[in-house]
């Protein structure tokens, strides 16, 4: 858990301390998207989390994560070619 969390905040602070003059390619995210998308997809794992500890429930993982990408206007494959993106050109 810690290990997530301190990977968050440091994707958080490349994408904060960096800017780019590059054009980014078609249907990927600038950054201040990509990093509010990282904190709702955070949020919604910790929920899952949550429910499964405090409640006993299952967490219903395609539920949370269509969420996610229907806030933030995007398909599961898009989500997707966004997190291959920037993990292989972080900036």
């Amino acid at each position: 858990m810690m290990k997530k969390i301190h990977f968050i905040y440091l994707v958080l602070i490349v994408f904060i301390s960096c800017s780019s003059s590059e054009e980014l390619p078609v249907g990927i995210l600038n950054q201040e998207e990509m990093v509010n998308l990282l904190v709702d997809v955070e949020i919604a794992q910790a929920k899952m989390k949550f429910e499964v500890a405090s409640e006993g429930k299952k967490p219903n993982y395609i539920e949370e994560y269509n969420a996610v990408y229907k806030k933030h206007n995007l398909t599961k494959d898009q989500f997707l070619n966004n997190i291959n993106y920037y993990c292989s050109d972080p900036l």
